[in-house]
């Protein structure tokens, strides 16, 4: 049998494939990606909350309480970065609206009542303000209550609230509770487009749900939380009222985020001259205008920043990626350990021998055991039980002063990213 030669003859040519010079070769999943979710955070961005720079809105204004250069840069950019976000960041701000689309269709298919992106447009001393709460949710019976619910995405769930998020739900339900009767309210649909415009909000809550509620805020209940949800946990933070006080801070902030934005803008200030958040702060890892910061300021030598070589660049990369990696696998661990600590008492509490024993798994046993907490002094209780002693406040912190121990100083290295506007 002959078999024909799959190799050309001198002087032919092989025909090209056609996914290699004559075809554009497509474009990697990844990158698809990528332009996608910009696309889409662009969009939907101007479609639920219009032109940024033309007013001041609670998340700016919670912003501004802990760095108000970083709120300043962020609203004098918001016409859109230079450069496009990389995929991790838009992760990151794309699981936040999943996560929030997921919720709304459990609460849907729960049979609750709430309002999405609720707007509340209003003004201080001339300057534009609206607030956009994420979700609003209207009870009528046994007893009419409004809660608000600023939904957070973290990647883990914090101890405590930060200052930012607690300073945007009480500028939130501030608002809510002041404009309650005044037509201050606009409600839209996922793709933008009015459904509602400057309601009252009990005229809304008829016109949406047929709801009738008072025309006072007086004689309904108004709670807010913040809602922090990682991909395996949820935890609330609240329930907060509405504080006029507290509503009084929020505006004054954003007044004077408004004034400085001005200021900035027309050259009157400059932008190195807006005050900064100072000591270790985690939102600078996250700021887009951190690169040329005051607060950060350069080693010199001859009167130049020092500026080393990129073996060095380097190091500091792997270090960085090895602190990420620990703390991945920190959370990893406890996850593990708490499924090991349920199957344990879920296994004997089933069991019908003595429940403090081990349980075997091929060449491990695992048990849990319950661990006195860690004793502590009370400083400011011990200082009152001294003083009903003394008689004496200052004898009573010079022997507190006798006591105290100073442990040895000691160095902590802290890295930050160089962020790039849009980076």
């Amino acid at each position: 049998m002959h078999t024909k030669s799959t190799q050309p003859h001198d002087g032919e040519r092989t025909p090209a494939s056609p996914l290699t010079h004559n075809t554009p070769q497509p474009e990697a999943p990844l990158d698809v990606l990528h332009t996608a979710l910009h696309t889409h955070s662009l969009r939907a961005t101007q479609s639920q909350l219009g032109n940024r720079s033309a007013y001041i809105g609670m998340s700016d204004v919670g912003h501004a309480v802990e760095c108000l250069r970083s709120a300043v840069a962020r609203k004098l950019s918001t016409s859109g970065p230079t450069n496009t976000p990389v995929l991790k960041r838009l992760l990151t701000l794309q699981r936040g609206h999943w996560q929030e689309q997921g919720i709304m269709e459990a609460l849907s298919t729960a049979g609750h009542t709430f309002i999405p992106q609720l707007e509340i447009a209003a003004a201080f001393h001339g300057v534009p303000i609206r607030a956009h709460l994420d979700l609003t949710l209207i009870r009528s019976n046994p007893q009419p209550c409004i809660q608000v619910w600023e939904l957070k995405s973290n990647q883990r769930l914090p101890e405590t609230l930060y200052t930012a998020n607690e300073v945007q739900l009480y500028g939130q339900i501030g608002l809510l509770h002041a404009c309650w009767s005044r037509p201050c309210f606009s409600v839209r649909d996922a793709s933008g487009h009015i459904v509602l415009s400057r309601k009252t909000f009990p005229e809304a809550a008829y016109l949406l749900f047929q709801i009738d509620l008072p025309d006072s805020p007086k004689r309904i209940a108004i709670e807010g939380y913040v809602l922090s949800v990682a991909m395996s946990d949820a935890k609330a933070f609240g329930p907060y009222p509405p504080d006029r006080n507290m509503l009084g801070v929020c505006l004054r902030t954003a007044a004077t985020l408004w004034q400085t934005m001005q200021t900035v803008a027309t050259g009157s200030l400059s932008f190195d001259d807006v005050p900064t958040c100072q000591g270790f702060h985690p939102l600078c890892d996250w700021c887009d205008a951190n690169g040329d910061c005051p607060k950060f300021k350069p080693v010199c030598q001859d009167g130049e920043p020092i500026a080393l070589d990129d073996e060095y660049a380097e190091y500091l990369a792997q270090l960085t990626q090895l602190k990420e990696r620990k703390r991945s696998l920190e959370g990893d661990i406890a996850e593990m350990e708490d499924a090991l600590r349920s199957a344990w008492h879920r296994l004997t509490s089933a069991a019908s021998s003595q429940s403090s024993g081990w349980i075997a798994a091929g060449n491990y046993r695992f048990k849990t055991a319950a661990v006195p907490g860690r004793s502590t002094l009370d400083q400011t209780r011990l200082k009152e039980e001294v003083t009903k002693l003394t008689h004496d406040e200052q004898a009573t912190e010079a022997i507190l002063s006798r006591c105290r121990k100073i442990g040895a100083q000691h160095e902590r290295l802290t890295i930050s990213p160089i962020n790039t506007k849009g980076a």
